[in-house]
């Protein structure tokens, strides 16, 4: 396991079978690092990301890495809880 805070192509480029995990709210990926991240996906790599947290409202807001992946990030209903 090799944890960082950012991505780091240059100091650990990241191999096909890889995995990265996305721990942080996904709109703060630089629209390079969504670009770099999914071209690895599609070499191999394994990528697990959450969804913007809850009690964020998102009002139509785009979080691109999402978007790219089909995800549709709503706001919650508050009728459901």
């Amino acid at each position: 396991v090799d944890a960082r805070q950012r991505l780091d192509p240059g100091g650990h480029p990241l191999r096909p079978a890889d995995t990265v995990v996305v721990l942080g709210d996904p709109r703060a990926l630089a629209p390079r690092e969504v670009d770099a991240l999914l071209d690895w996906v599609d070499r191999g790599g394994h990528l697990i990301v959450r969804t913007p947290p809850p009690g964020v409202v998102l009002a139509g807001e785009d979080v691109p890495l999402l978007d790219r992946l089909g995800v549709v990030a709503m706001d919650a209903d508050p009728l459901c809880y």
